[in-house]
Order: C-alpha cells, then sequence, then structure tokens
C-alpha cells in the first residue's frame, strides 16, 4: 500500500502547479462575463497558440480526473485521506508562488493575452489555470476536508478566492469546466448557492442516500411480504370452506 500511495503522490505531483479561480458572472457582478479565449485567428497555417493550450489543457484535465479516480480507489479511508492533505498543501505552495510572480509583473487577466513570450510568466500563469479544475474536484469529492481548510485557514481562503477569480477573469475553460467550478465555488460559499444546488460528488450524501434507499427497500418488502400472508391466510380460509356450528352437527 505504501507503494501505491508514493506512486499515486509522484504521478499527481508532477502535474500539480496550482489552483482554484472561476466565478460565474452571474454571482460576481464586478467581473465582466466570462469569454472563452481562443486567442488570434489561424492565418496562412499558423498555430495559434492559445488553441494549442486549450487542446493540452483538456488532456491534462483528464490525466487529473483518473488520478483522483485513483486515489478514491485506495481502500483505506486514512490514507486516501492522507494523500489529500498533502495533494493540497502541494498546490497551495504552488498557487501562492504562482501569485506572488503574477502580482509582482502587473499580470492583469481581463486585459492580458496568454504571456507567450514571458516563459517565467507563463509558467506561473499556466500553474494556475491548470490546476484549479484539479483543486475543484477534491472539493467536490472531499467537501468535508476542503471546508474544514478553507474555513479555518485564513491563507488558504485568501489564496483560493483570489485564484478563483483569476482564472475566470482569464476565461480559457470549456463549458464542461465552468460547471465544475461553480460546483466548487457553491461548495465552499464561495459564491453564492442555487437554491437547488447538490453535491452530485459528495460520496458521504451518496452514502446516506443509499441508505436510504436501502431502509425504503426493507420497508417494502416487509409490507410485501405482510401482505403475501394476509393473502395466502385468506386463501387457506377459502380452501376450508365454511365450518359447521354444534347445532348443525
Amino acid at each position: 500500500m505504501k507503494k501505491l500511495h508514493f506512486v499515486i503522490l509522484l504521478a499527481i505531483c508532477v502535474t500539480i502547479h496550482a489552483e482554484v479561480s472561476s466565478v460565474s458572472s452571474k454571482h460576481i457582478d464586478d467581473h465582466k462575463p466570462h469569454i472563452k479565449a481562443t486567442g488570434k485567428d489561424d492565418t496562412a497555417g499558423e498555430i495559434d497558440p492559445m488553441k494549442l493550450y486549450q487542446r493540452l489543457l483538456r488532456k491534462k484535465r483528464m490525466e487529473q480526473t483518473t488520478a483522483l479516480k485513483n486515489i478514491a480507489a485506495i481502500p483505506e479511508i486514512k490514507k486516501q485521506n492522507s494523500v489529500v492533505n498533502e495533494l493540497v498543501a502541494s498546490i497551495k505552495r504552488v498557487i501562492s508562488t504562482a501569485k506572488k510572480a503574477i502580482i509582482d509583473t502587473k499580470f492583469d487577466p481581463l486585459q492580458s493575452q496568454f504571456p507567450v513570450d514571458n516563459e517565467d510568466l507563463r509558467e506561473h500563469v499556466a500553474s494556475i489555470i491548470e490546476n484549479i479544475p484539479f483543486l475543484c474536484e477534491f472539493i467536490l469529492y472531499y467537501p468535508n476536508i476542503l471546508r474544514k481548510e478553507y474555513t479555518k485557514n485564513v491563507e488558504f481562503k485568501e489564496l483560493v478566492n483570489w485564484a478563483y477569480k483569476f482564472v475566470h477573469d482569464f476565461g480559457i475553460y470549456d463549458e464542461i469546466t465552468l460547471q465544475l467550478l461553480n460546483l466548487a465555488g457553491q461548495e465552499l460559499g464561495i459564491i453564492e448557492r442555487d437554491e437547488n444546488y447538490v453535491n452530485p460528488y459528495d460520496r458521504s450524501r451518496l452514502q446516506e442516500k443509499m441508505q436510504r434507499d436501502a431502509v425504503a427497500e426493507a420497508n417494502e418488502a416487509r409490507d410485501a411480504k405482510k401482505k403475501a400472508k394476509k393473502a395466502e391466510e385468506k386463501q387457506k380460509k377459502k380452501e376450508k370452506g365454511p365450518k359447521l356450528s354444534k347445532k348443525e352437527l
């Protein structure tokens, strides 16, 4: 199990680039509406670096989701939680470093294009963009762990809120990723919860639902058994026919 624990950590930490940032325009009035960044139009066979990056980003998202499922498959809950805590701590460190570099260079996600010519800045921007969805998956799969960290750790909360806004302003995600971010934002309370909000990945909620369904099925089976028994007794009485009284005998 230790070997599995190490392999998973290694595989995921290689992809760790950073953290959260994306806000639905209906919740944040002082944001511009989310506009999908596509970069300049392709001309004369030139490769649009933004479009190329978006394709690479989709591939990385699939790898991250697979890694998360591998963690969820660890049979020991204590081991799972340990891996999650280590990864969240790693993501926090990466985002903190990226945030400082981005602020120092006065990079504005609302106005700036992807920094193709500045390698260091490009890495820092990419580190946030690539791992915010990853962190959001952890928020939804392990809400109790992440909600506790977000609520009690002021530094982590400020970092998440900053990164969440940053990626929304930059506007590069597809609709599926935006939905993921929206759910995670509602889960932590970064944005207002919809009236009918439900976390579809909360395993504790799913387990409770399974338990409720199991109880309901057991009750239905018990009631059906009682009805069947009553019907059987009624049928037996019919088959025996009416009994003769002592006078009739």
